[in-house]
């Protein structure tokens, strides 16, 4: 199997299955819900679609991209997500809504930051922790002084989602931190280990939220 077909296989055809079926879940858990807000039954899920095809688009502008430059971009793509995520604790700006500040709001449009901040988590840690000397970010001794912060930065994402609090973005974001370390060379009993420890402080931490 060629690498492309390969990529299709791995990548392409399972995010655009997901895509598919989060439009159908979205569809038949708020037909009811935007019928009585909106009048229109389909209003969640025509965004829900919109959101889907914008990915899309995205993710074909990465592929033309190519890895090297994108993973040079992932620091200055961390700081603009990261701004983001903390948007929503700014006055006006954030959306407090069940306890949570997850959403931003400006004029017309709206949105959650937090897919955002964990692809650009991914990508840091990425270009950041991995010591092989094609890595995008020069030599392999310089990944290696870096990983440490990459971590650091990894753990930030997590904390602001717990801040705010969203644990199914704080454990995804910590899922692929651990992912991107797993591809850069870190040992398996180390991020075993790790895996628990997280799996177990964010169990604590959500325990204590009666929407969990």
């Amino acid at each position: 199997m060629g690498r492309r077909a390969l990529i299709v296989v791995l990548v392409a055809a399972p995010a655009a299955a997901l895509g598919v079926l989060g439009i159908v879940v979205v569809a038949s858990a708020t037909a009811h819900q935007s019928t009585a807000a909106f009048g229109a039954p389909t209003h969640y899920a025509s965004r829900q679609a919109f959101a889907v095809v914008l990915a899309a688009l995205v993710a074909i502008a990465f592929v033309e991209l190519g890895p090297r430059r994108l993973l040079r971009a992932a620091p200055v793509a961390f700081g603009c997500a990261a701004l983001a995520a903390f948007a929503v604790f700014a006055p006006g700006v954030g959306v407090h809504a069940a306890g949570a500040n997850r959403w931003v709001h400006v004029g017309p449009f709206s949105g959650n930051p937090a897919p955002l901040l964990t692809a650009a988590t991914a990508m840091l840690v990425a270009a950041w922790g991995a010591p092989a000397p094609t890595q995008a970010l020069g030599s392999a001794d310089e990944a290696r002084a870096r990983r440490p912060l990459a971590i650091g930065m990894g753990a930030l994402a997590v904390l602001t989602f717990v801040a705010q609090p969203d644990f199914s973005a704080a454990a995804i974001t910590a899922l692929v931190v651990l992912a991107a370390l797993g591809g850069g060379g870190v040992g398996a009993t180390r991020l075993a280990a790790a895996a628990v420890v997280t799996a177990l402080v964010l169990a604590l931490l959500a325990s204590r939220f009666g929407y969990v």
